[in-house]
């Protein structure tokens, strides 16, 4: 850019002095000045767009590289998450691998039960059945000797 302005210098002052000499090369020299000038001017938009676009470059590469960090912060959160609810699990299933073992147990315990109580109900019933029974015969033979009671007295006396 620098070499532009100066050629442009250059060229205007050797364009004034030509001016005064000859009308064709003073025209050269003249267009030659005003290329110079939209040169340097266009240079200089140039410039600006660069710097924008120079500056736009430095801000996506700052937002990418802050966003970079935030998802590597994150997925580090994010793994000791997973490391823990993995641990969770293997803990969890341990304690459903010993509720199952104590249910297994508790059935058995159940059946157990079951078994007794059905060999108890069986002898129950046999029992109260023989009670009944002899609760059936007491009766009977109570109503027989309220009505004769003279037979008890012989019967007892034998």
């Amino acid at each position: 850019m620098m070499k532009v302005s100066g050629l442009a210098f250059v060229v205007g002052a050797s364009a004034a002095s030509v001016k005064e000499q000859a009308n064709p090369l003073g025209k050269v020299l003249e267009l030659m000045g005003e290329l110079t000038a939209k040169v340097n001017a266009e240079g200089e938009a140039e410039a600006a767009a660069f710097k924008e676009y120079f500056e736009w470059c430095d801000d996506v590469n700052k937002n990418t590289q802050f966003e970079i960090k935030s998802a590597k912060s994150r997925k580090e959160k994010l793994e000791a998450k997973i490391s823990e609810l993995s641990g969770n699990i293997q803990a969890d299933s341990s304690k459903i691998d010993d509720l199952a073992s104590e249910i297994s147990a508790n059935t058995k315990d159940v059946e157990a039960a079951t078994a007794i109580r059905s060999k108890e109900e069986k002898e129950f019933t046999a029992a109260e059945k023989e009670l009944a029974e002899g609760v059936d015969t007491l009766v009977v033979l109570s109503a027989f000797l309220q009505k004769n009671p003279q037979k008890t007295q012989l019967h007892w006396r034998r």
